[in-house]
């Protein structure tokens, strides 16, 4: 049990401002998108900003993409992305190397109970910034 209190206060701890934020730019960012360009458009249906890893394991190809294009979108906006003009080619190659990582990440794992227990924690923003900052693209200003 005291495992447990650890854990969750280590967990809640790891949750900082900057993450938070973090996440709110990106959503704002992809409903702007959703509202400004053509359904079809790689950018449009990201609805994972706020969720957990089990979310991701169930979501479509298309959604992980334009989450993670949101996420990269959101650290130009703050000038945290190394990439200075970053063209919408290379953000969407970007983000799909994003999404193959935190599709490793997120690899589902042991019987249902167990896969729970490993990802209902695991926020999607906080995971993809930590991806992001191992590949070196994250600039710190």
């Amino acid at each position: 049990m005291n495992f447990r209190i650890l854990f969750l206060t280590l967990l809640i701890a790891s949750c900082s401002k900057e993450s938070v934020q973090f996440e709110e730019l990106a959503l704002t960012i992809s409903n702007e998108k959703a509202v400004n360009l053509d359904a079809g458009n790689w950018q449009v249906g990201g609805t994972l900003q706020l969720t957990n890893g089990l979310e991701w394991q169930k979501a479509s190809f298309q959604n992980k993409r334009a989450t993670c294009g949101s996420f990269l979108q959101a650290l130009v906006l703050k000038n945290k992305l190394r990439l200075e003009n970053a063209s919408e080619n290379e953000l969407r190659a970007m983000s799909e190397e994003l999404v193959l990582l935190l599709n490793e990440r997120f690899r589902m794992s042991g019987n249902a109970a167990e896969n729970e227990a490993s990802f209902k924690h695991l926020k999607v923003s906080s995971e993809a910034l930590s991806a992001i900052k191992l590949l070196n693209w994250y600039k710190n200003v």
